[in-house]
């Protein structure tokens, strides 16, 4: 995901609810910038990767950020050349 441009930022493992899950955060800047990764050749075949290979009953959704994530990965992005 990262060299599609939108880089995974956190990940749990879920053992409550309907069974064990595995979830993984992605950021990115915009929606536009979301709406072009998930265009791409790329993306389809990192998904049918995910369906065939590692998981069952796959999902994804796209969730407008709250902030909690959004000032430590643009902190991150800052301090990259430190």
């Amino acid at each position: 995901m990262k060299e599609l441009g939108v880089p995974i930022t956190g990940g749990w493992r879920l053992v409550i609810g309907s069974g064990p899950r595995t979830l993984a955060d992605g950021t990115a800047r915009s929606m536009v910038d979301i709406a072009k990764v998930i265009d791409t050749s790329e993306f389809r075949r990192l998904v049918r990767t995910l369906k065939k290979t590692y998981g069952t009953d796959y999902s994804s959704k796209i969730l407008a950020s709250t902030g909690c994530i959004e000032v430590p990965y643009i902190m991150r992005e800052m301090m990259k050349g430190f």
